[in-house]
């Protein structure tokens, strides 16, 4: 580089330096003029540490010059660094996605260098809810000859994991069994032995979910990420009828993430699967303990509260009940709003209402309204032949009708 093309990181702190009217010298005597005038010409692209040194000599808050150093940083370990800082301070990744698109379009970087950046580009779209196209570039970097090393583990990695966001569990398969077979064992490599056990899952194959969340338990260090292995393994364990396997399991997933202060929203979900396990085995003690430490924690995910709410109504109904229920589910269904037809809670809530009081019906209608909102098919059609089921118990025969009405609609081919 010249003193003609000043970095980004280099142009910021010289117009900063300008404005205070600090000569090279007055910046921070952590650093000597010497560097300065090198980073100031391009010549030199400083470390995270050294910017922190310049940003604090300068006066300026924390984090100040990150993005202008992301813009121009040469290396890899660097700009991940740098990425996952601006996170931690709130930047939005839009900026960050501009900055990472620079990166990509400046041709003086190597191919290797660009590609990485797209990675990073791609994490982002994945964090903002642009499943779609954070797999378009990740597919594209997967066949790539320029993605090699170290980055090829990476990619793989995140191309299982936005597969399994879009729900293409093979997909996601393919590239995982790839990606856990590369090395380095970093952080890409212990969450592609995570989301591996999951693709399994989804795939319906419950035995090697299993055997893969045992490994990755055993092998990944990294605590959110093994609470997430045991996490899987109690899944299994609950859906195979193993209900004391299952509660220890999820046990050990909550003596992590309490050991690590995890957020209350992530110990709620395993509460509510051990709340499940002790209604299964109707060990109604363990069960009020859950219910009572539930309430202590701050839960501020609604449909998360939702589900919880749904799992003590049936606590509530298995008991006997009745009058508690009712109440449960309509406070669950409050929280769970639009996402209540699309959560699996809607049949334990049905089945419920059924048992308790005819006012099931009313619920089913309710269902119904909320079914004209959901754009999947698949998903409609088989919550329809759910609710048909549900009307043919209560005796609700006009209900039914409306149901394969609907059905016929969904799907012509009836």
């Amino acid at each position: 580089m010249t003193d003609n093309h000043p970095t980004a990181i280099g142009k910021a702190i010289k117009e900063i330096r300008h404005q205070k009217g600090l000569k090279l010298a007055g910046v921070s005597r952590q650093v000597s003029v010497s560097t300065l005038n090198a980073i100031e010409h391009g010549r030199m692209v400083p470390s995270l540490a050294l910017t922190d040194a310049i940003t604090a000599g300068l006066g300026l808050p924390d984090g100040s010059l990150d993005l202008p150093l992301l813009a121009s940083a040469r290396d890899i370990s660097l700009r991940t660094a740098l990425v996952n800082r601006l996170h931690r301070h709130f930047v939005p990744s839009l900026n960050i996605q501009r900055t990472l698109r620079q990166v990509v379009r400046d041709s003086a970087l190597p191919p290797l260098q660009r590609a990485h950046a797209q990675l990073l580009s791609a994490e982002l779209l994945l964090q903002r809810g642009s499943a779609g196209r954070a797999y378009i570039i990740t597919h594209h970097l997967a066949q790539s000859s320029t993605v090699r090393g170290t980055l090829t583990m990476e990619v793989l990695s995140f191309l299982g994991k936005v597969s399994l966001a879009l729900d293409r569990p093979d997909e996601a398969l393919r590239a995982l069994v790839q990606a856990t077979h590369q090395k380095p064992r970093n952080a890409a490599w212990e969450s592609a032995m995570c989301n591996l056990g999951l693709a399994w899952w989804k795939a319906g194959q419950y035995r090697a979910a299993e055997d893969q969340w045992l490994e990755a338990a055993r092998e990944v260090r990294e605590p959110k990420r093994q609470a997430n292995a045991y996490l899987g393994l109690g899944l299994v364990a609950f859906r195979t009828s193993r209900f004391g396997e299952a509660k220890r399991a999820y046990h050990e997933t909550l003596r992590i993430y309490q050991s690590i202060d995890a957020p209350d929203n992530l110990k709620l979900r395993v509460l509510n699967n051990l709340l499940a396990c002790a209604i299964k085995q109707r060990d109604w003690s363990e069960a009020e303990l859950l219910v009572h430490q539930a309430h202590t924690l701050d839960a501020t995910d609604h449909v998360l509260w939702g589900e919880w709410l749904t799992t003590q109504a049936e606590f509530a109904n298995a008991r006997g009940q009745t009058a508690e229920t009712l109440t449960l589910i309509d406070e669950a269904k409050q929280h769970l709003g639009s996402s209540l037809v699309v959560s699996w809670f809607t049949a334990r809530m049905l089945e419920m209402a059924i048992r308790a009081d005819d006012r099931s019906v009313a619920l089913l209608r309710d269902i119904q309204e909320q079914l004209a909102r959901v754009p999947d098919k698949k998903l409609v059609g088989a919550l329809e032949t759910q609710l048909a089921q549900r009307a043919l118990a209560l005796g609700s025969l006009d209900d039914v009708g409306v149901r394969l009405q609907n059905l016929r609609a969904v799907f012509p081919e009836i």
